[in-house]
């Protein structure tokens, strides 16, 4: 699985999920998301008029039975994207994975 900080919500608990059972390699880079967990799965999203930003406030309160590390999900491979990949058009997430 490939992966980076843009990765949260579903795309987070999958990389989670693969990580804990070992189903799958993730690499990439560290997700977004947090492992803490300290709210999740229903949500009101609402704008505000006049800056036009989006408010998202969770409905349901949850959180992990046992501490965890205030972060998202490590990668079994960690990659790092430069910027000179970038300018050459690579993609090293994907040449590591093959």
């Amino acid at each position: 699985m490939l992966g980076n900080g843009s990765n949260t919500s579903a795309t987070y608990t999958m990389l989670l999920l693969a990580k804990t059972y070992g189903f799958a390699k993730f690499v990439g880079s560290e997700s977004g998301g947090n492992l803490q967990g300290i709210n999740g799965s229903q949500y009101v999203f609402f704008y505000l008029p006049y800056s036009k930003m989006e408010v998202d406030i969770p409905l349901i309160y949850t959180q992990p039975t046992k501490r965890r590390p205030d972060r998202g999900v490590k990668p079994d491979i960690e990659v790092k994207i430069m910027q000179r990949d970038i300018a050459l058009g690579r993609d090293p997430f994907l040449e590591v994975a093959r």
